[in-house]
C-alpha cells in the first residue's frame, strides 16, 4: 500500500489502545515531502486518524496503566519534549531539564541585546568561540545564526534580541524498562538518551526523574533488560561505534563492545546474546561481557534489524533488512529464510496487529506500507547455501628431535636468551620513539593530534599498472567539532606519475563517519620505475599540513606503451 510514509523503526508501535485485544498501528511520520510531521493511526489497512506533531519525532512507545479501566497512553519523543496522548488526545507535555549555557556565549548575546555590538561583531565573536570550544557546548540559536547566509543574519539576530538564551537538550532515542514485574501490561519506566550524552530514567505517572547517568558519546540505540526495582541492564550503541553498559548504581556508562564501524541496529535476544549490525554490512553476535562469538558479512548493506519472537514455536528470530531488497531471518547463527521485497525496507516492527499475533510491518524507501502475516504452520529450517562448515579437529604433529633440542637449549640458557630479548626490545622502542618524534615534528604521521583536529587517514593502492587507483578513508575522531574547508593535496614526481586531480576539496567532516575518496595515477616513466606519493591534509588558510601519509607505489607490471 502506497501510504507516503517516511519514518524509522523507533517511530513505529503496535498498541492495544482500547483494551479490547484489537491492536492498532501507530506511525510517527517525519514527513519529508510534507510541511509538518504527523502521528498516524492505522486499523487494518485503513488510516483511522492523524495528529499533527510540532517537530520531527524520534521515538514512540505505548504504556499501560495499572487499572484496566483506563486506556493506554502513547508517548511521542520529539526534540526536547515528550508528548503524551490519552484516548489519542493531547494529555501532557514534559520538557527535558535545560542545560547550562556557556558564559562567554551568554555574555555576547547580552551585549548584543544592550546594543553594544552589532550583528557582524556578534558573528565574529561567536565564530571564534566555535573554533575554540567546538559546537557541542553552544546553543541551537548560536549554531543556527552561524550557519545563516550574510543577508539573513541581521534579521535573525534582531528577532531573538530580547529573548533569554536557553540551551535545551534533544532526545535521540527512547525505550521502555519494566518497573516491578515483567508482564506485558505492567507499569514501565521510560529510558531516554539525549544529545548531551545523558541517560534519563523517568517514572511515567508523574514524570519524575528516577536516575541519571552520563555516556562518553551520543546514544542512538537502546536495549533494556531486567526490572528497575530489582536489577537492570541498559545497553547503548553510540555514535563513536562503541556500546556502553549501565547498571543500577552506575553514573557513567562502562565500555562493553568496540565496533569497527557505526551501528545501524542493536538487538538483545532472549538468549542474552547481543546482535549488532554495522554500516560496513557486518552482522555480529556478542555476549553480555562484550566478547564476540560470531560475525558474518552480509550480501549488501544493512538498513534495519528487528527481533521476531514466536511464542508458539518457541523461537526467537532476527530479521535483517538489506539494501538488495531482501530480508534475511536468522535463528541464532543460521539463516533460515529469505524474504524478497519490491523496495528497500527502511523500518520494521514485529508484533500483534489487529487479531493476528505474528505480524511484520514494513516501511519501504519509497514510502509504502507492507504488512506480512506469518502462517501458523510455518517452519524454519537452515538454508542449504547458508550452512556453516563444522570446524575440523587440528592434527598436532609429533615432537621432533629439533623441537626437543630447542626446548633443552631454552631451559639451559634462559638467562642469556632473556637478556638478549630485553636488549632488542629496548632498541626497538628507542628507534620507534625517535621515528615518531621526527614524524610528529614534520607532520609525517597518518593521525593528527592537534587541538580540535583529530584526523585519521588511511590509503591503499589497487591495480597492476600502469594506471593505479588510490583509495583513501578519512575520519574525524573529534566528537565535538565539525571540520570544514580542508584540502587533500597529492605530492608526487611528475616525471614518473600523472594524475588529473592534484587536490581534492573537502567541505565538511562529520564526527566519527568515514569518508571515502579515490584518485587515479598513471605511470608514465619509460624506465618503469616506482616512487612514493605523499598525501597532505591541511586547512585552506594554513601552510603546514595537519597530517601526512606516504604511499610506496608498486612497480607497474603492465607496459604503459600501447600494443
Amino acid at each position: 500500500m502506497d501510504a507516503s510514509i517516511y519514518t524509522i523503526s523507533s517511530n513505529i508501535s503496535l498498541a492495544n489502545l482500547n483494551h479490547n485485544g484489537d491492536y492498532s498501528l501507530l506511525i510517527g511520520d517525519i514527513a519529508l515531502e510534507q510541511k509538518s510531521s504527523k502521528l498516524k493511526v492505522f486499523h487494518g489497512t485503513n488510516l483511522q486518524s492523524e495528529h499533527l506533531l510540532v517537530d520531527i519525532p524520534c521515538g514512540i512507545v505505548t504504556v499501560y496503566n495499572d487499572t484496566p479501566e483506563l486506556t493506554s497512553s502513547v508517548i511521542v519523543a520529539s526534540s526536547s519534549f515528550l508528548y503524551v496522548y490519552r484516548n489519542m488526545k493531547p494529555f501532557y507535555k514534559f520538557s527535558l531539564p535545560p542545560l547550562k549555557t556557556n558564559q562567554i556565549e551568554s555574555d555576547v548575546w547580552n551585549r548584543f541585546d544592550e546594543k553594544k555590538i552589532d550583528s557582524d561583531a556578534l558573528y565574529e565573536i561567536l565564530n571564534n568561540l566555535r573554533s575554540e570550544i567546538g559546537i557541542n557546548p553552544l546553543t541551537s540559536r548560536t549554531l543556527t545564526f552561524l550557519n545563516l547566509p550574510l543577508e539573513l543574519r541581521n534579521e535573525f539576530a534582531e528577532h531573538y534580541r530580547s529573548e533569554e538564551l536557553k540551551k535545551l537538550d534533544v532526545i535521540t532515542c527512547m525505550a521502555l524498562l519494566k518497573k516491578t514485574v515483567s508482564d506485558t501490561n505492567s507499569a514501565s519506566c521510560l529510558v531516554l538518551g539525549t544529545e548531551n550524552r545523558t541517560v534519563l530514567i523517568l517514572e511515567i505517572e508523574a514524570f519524575t526523574i528516577l536516575a541519571t547517568a552520563n555516556l562518553p558519546s551520543v546514544p542512538v540505540f537502546i536495549q533494556t533488560n531486567g526490572l528497575f526495582d530489582v536489577e537492570y541492564k541498559l545497553f547503548f550503541a553510540c555514535r563513536d561505534a562503541h556500546v556502553y553498559l549501565i547498571k543500577r548504581g552506575y553514573t557513567v556508562g562502562r565500555l562493553c563492545i568496540q565496533l569497527n564501524s557505526q551501528p545501524v541496529g542493536l538487538i538483545r535476544m532472549s538468549n542474552n546474546n547481543i546482535y549488532i549490525g554495522t554500516m560496513d554490512g557486518t552482522l555480529s553476535i556478542y555476549t553480555n561481557k562484550g566478547n564476540r562469538i560470531w560475525n558474518q558479512k552480509q550480501p549488501s548493506k544493512i538498513t534495519v534489524m528487528e527481533e521476531i519472537a514466536l511464542e508458539r514455536q518457541g523461537l526467537n528470530l532476527l530479521a535483517v533488512a538489506l539494501t538488495n531488497k531482501t530480508i534475511r531471518f536468522y535463528n541464532d547463527r543460521k539463516c533460515v529464510d529469505v524474504l524478497s521485497i519490491d523496495d528497500i525496507v527502511v523500518a520494521m516492527k514485529f508484533g500483534r496487529y489487529g487479531r493476528e499475533d505474528n505480524t511484520l510491518v514494513m516501511i519501504t524507501k519509497n514510502g509504502s506500507l507492507i504488512v506480512k502475516i506469518l502462517k501458523r504452520k510455518a517452519t524454519f529450517q537452515e538454508l542449504k547455501e547458508e550452512k556453516f562448515l563444522n570446524p575440523t579437529k587440528l592434527i598436532i604433529p609429533k615432537k621432533t628431535k629439533l623441537f626437543v633440542d630447542q626446548t633443552m637449549r631454552e631451559r639451559e640458557q634462559f638467562l642469556t636468551i632473556h637478556k638478549t630479548f630485553e636488549q632488542e626490545l629496548l632498541r626497538l622502542k628507542l628507534n620507534t620513539y625517535k621515528t615518531y618524534a621526527k614524524a610528529f615534528k614534520s607532520s609525517l604521521n597518518p593521525i593528527s593530534f592537534r587541538n580540535l583536529d583529530y584526523l585519521k587517514l588511511s590509503a591503499k593502492v589497487i591495480g597492476l599498472g600502469p594506471v593505479f587507483q588510490i583509495q583513501m578513508e578519512l575520519q574525524n575522531n573529534n566528537v565535538d567539532n565539525y571540520l570544514r574547508n580542508l584540502l587533500m593535496i597529492f605530492d608526487y614526481d611528475r616525471r614518473i606519475y600523472q594524475t588529473k586531480m592534484n587536490t581534492i576539496e573537502i567541505g565538511c567532516l562529520v564526527p566519527n563517519l568515514i569518508y571515502k575518496f579515490q584518485n587515479h595515477f598513471k605511470c608514465i616513466s619509460e624506465l618503469n620505475v616506482a616512487d612514493t606519493v605523499k598525501i597532505y591534509i591541511s586547512h585552506e588558510k594554513e601552510e603546514s599540513p595537519l597530517l601526512t601519509v606516504i604511499i610506496n607505489m608498486p612497480q607497474s607490471e603492465l607496459s604503459n606503451e600501447p600494443q
